[in-house]
């Protein structure tokens, strides 16, 4: 399955981070002691370079949580599907704001 080409000005790039606060642990780990991790995926207005390749829609261990068997019947397989972001793309250089909405652009005050 392929996903929609994006319609803007750009291409897409997608960065990918892990944050780590280690001023405390995370209430909802399997395991007491470890430390609260976000993980952040940006997408942005980008210049890829000639040649670049998408990206996978979901990586590493991403791509494992896809549910199998038959809560998953009727999914396609993360691995199946096919964007068009690029991974840790230079941004577009005319681009002068980005704007981030964490939460779906929910405020919780």
């Amino acid at each position: 399955m392929t996903l929609p080409a994006p319609d803007g000005a750009y291409p897409v790039g997608r960065a990918m981070f892990d944050w780590t606060d280690e001023s405390r642990t995370d209430p909802l780990a399997p395991q007491p002691d470890i430390h609260r991790t976000l993980s952040v995926w940006l997408w942005y207005p980008a210049a890829p370079p000639a040649g670049a390749r998408p990206a996978a829609y979901a990586p590493g261990a991403w791509a494992r949580l896809h549910l199998g068997g038959l809560p998953g019947l009727g999914e396609t397989r993360f691995d199946k599907i096919r964007g068009h972001a690029v991974q840790d793309s230079p941004v577009a250089s005319t681009v002068r704001s980005l704007r981030c909405t964490p939460g779906r652009s929910i405020s919780t005050g």
